[in-house]
This record gives structure tokens, C-alpha cells and sequence, in this order.
């Protein structure tokens, strides 16, 4: 059964007056005041529960997902190849020099808003998956992404929206095609985001495309 009370401290060890000052009101109010703040340390941490990111926010959230998980908000981004220059009569010889290439390339950096870092720090710490990477395997860990709010837990027993398919190949690495329709927004931007700029961390094993709408 799970405990829902501090499992750690809950009263500090006060400070004592020594007998030969307890006529000395001054003395007697400091270590009364000193006591009281000492014991509403201990209470912040216990209220705040520091391990449990869930519901935590902005600098602090950052702090215990670095300090705790070793995880710090993420800077992710996509580009996208926008025109390639370099084929014949393509580009001026005289600015392009020859038998080399011109790529025109529009890239775009996302501030992770604190719900989606949430998200992040589960895709990687939640252990009840187990770690034996299967398409049901997988598909919890997108329907948790995209349903569980602040990186709460999120069971879904049919996932009709969720498709997980694989590109037949000779190649060392086949492609996991991960198809994902009626996804909340803006939840499925990111979660396409992380997935194809290789932050999350998935079996080496394929290559993956996220094409979530």
C-alpha cells in the first residue's frame, strides 16, 4: 500500500535554552522564533514533495528535473531544406563555385513549455513500461505523451488513432513509420518534434518518422 504522508522527517530537533537564560525574555523569544522557522522549512519541503514534477512550475520544475532527474529542459527545434542549388543552370558560376552544393535551410528553435517538459521527464523515467521495446510497448509511451497532463500517468486500452508501422527493408536501418491523427494541440507538435529531431531516445535499432495531426 502506498503512503499518501511524508515518509521522511516531519519535526526538526529545537533548539534548547539553556536554564541559566530562560529569565532573559530576549534570548527565550529568539529560540522560539528560531524553532518555528527551522519547522516551517521541514513543512514547505514536505507540502512541495520535490520528487513529484507533476505539479511543479517554472524554476523549480527546471531545477528538480536537472538536479533530481538529470534532466534538464531541452532546447529542440526542426529544419526543413527549403531549395538546393548547384545543377546546371541552377546558379551563377561565378558565385557558386563548381561541383559544389547550395542548400537554402529554414530552421526553427520551440521554447518546451512546462507541461510538455512534464511529459519529457515521464517518456523517460516511468519505469511500468518495463524495457522491452514492442509496438505496444510504444504506443503507451505516445498515448502517455499525449493524454497525460503534466506528465501524469494515461492508460489507453484502444488506440485506434495510433499507428505504428515498419518500412519493409534491406537496410541496416528500417524506418518505424509512427502515424498519429486527432492529436491534442499544440501536444502532438511537440511530440512530432522530439520524436524526428532524435530526442527521444528510442532503440537505435530504426529510424523514425513521427507524422502527427
Amino acid at each position: 500500500m502506498l503512503s499518501t504522508s511524508p515518509t521522511s522527517a516531519t519535526k526538526t530537533i529545537p533548539s534548547y535554552l539553556y536554564w541559566q537564560y530562560q529569565n532573559d525574555p530576549d534570548i527565550a523569544a529568539f529560540v522560539t522564533a528560531y524553532n518555528q522557522d527551522t519547522q516551517s522549512i521541514i513543512d514547505w519541503f514536505n507540502s512541495v514533495n520535490l520528487p513529484i514534477y507533476t505539479h511543479l512550475s517554472g524554476n523549480l520544475l527546471d531545477w528538480v528535473g536537472q538536479g533530481v532527474y538529470g534532466y534538464p529542459r531541452p532546447i529542440i527545434g526542426s529544419s526543413q531544406v527549403i531549395d538546393t542549388k548547384g545543377q546546371i543552370s541552377s546558379f551563377p558560376t561565378t558565385v557558386l563555385p563548381i561541383s559544389s552544393v547550395y542548400q537554402l535551410v529554414s530552421q526553427t528553435s520551440y521554447t518546451i513549455p512546462d507541461g510538455i517538459y512534464q511529459r519529457m521527464l515521464t517518456w523517460f523515467f516511468y519505469k511500468g513500461d518495463g524495457e522491452i521495446f514492442s509496438i505496444p510497448w510504444l504506443k503507451r509511451r505516445l498515448y502517455r505523451f499525449l493524454y497525460g497532463n503534466n506528465g501524469t500517468d494515461a492508460v489507453g486500452p484502444f488506440t485506434p488513432t495510433i499507428s505504428v508501422t515498419f518500412t519493409e527493408s534491406t537496410t541496416a536501418l528500417p524506418t518505424c513509420n509512427i502515424v498519429i491523427t486527432d492529436a491534442p494541440d499544440p501536444v502532438g507538435m511537440f511530440l512530432e518534434i522530439f520524436i524526428n529531431s532524435g530526442f527521444a531516445g528510442l532503440p537505435f535499432r530504426f529510424n523514425y518518422v513521427a507524422t502527427i495531426t
